[in-house]
């Protein structure tokens, strides 16, 4: 078995539909996860116009995502994808959801693993 993308695991976990799982060797989100969660996002949002605002990762900023969202928004006239990019360095000042929201949000999850891990 295998955890990697387009592995065992994956197939095993594809009809899956309470949520979405995926498997990559990095465990992190990639250009192929990026247009997984963009068409989640754009189903769960039909003909809506949807902003996003990511940092210029390599996984958000690349040929990969941004052929993906020109095609969608020439096929959804109604329904468009705006991404806005926080320039490099600039994350601490500009994305707050990253500073008030995720940032304490994985260090209570942290926290929680360790506990459990130690009561083990």
């Amino acid at each position: 078995m295998t955890g990697k993308f387009g592995g065992n695991l994956f197939h095993e976990w594809k009809a899956y539909r309470q949520s979405v799982l995926t498997f990559n060797s990095t465990h992190l989100m990639t250009q192929l996860t990026g247009v997984m969660f963009l068409k989640i996002v754009v189903e769960l949002l039909p003909l809506k116009t949807i902003g996003f605002v990511w940092d210029r990762s390599h996984t958000h900023f690349n040929e990969v995502i941004d052929s993906w969202v020109e095609n969608y928004n020439l096929q959804h006239p109604s329904g468009r994808i705006i991404i806005a990019f926080v320039e490099a360095g600039m994350t601490s000042v500009m994305q707050l959801c990253d500073l008030c929201v995720n940032k304490p949000l994985k260090q209570r999850i942290r926290n929680a693993f360790y506990e459990y891990r130690e009561e083990r």
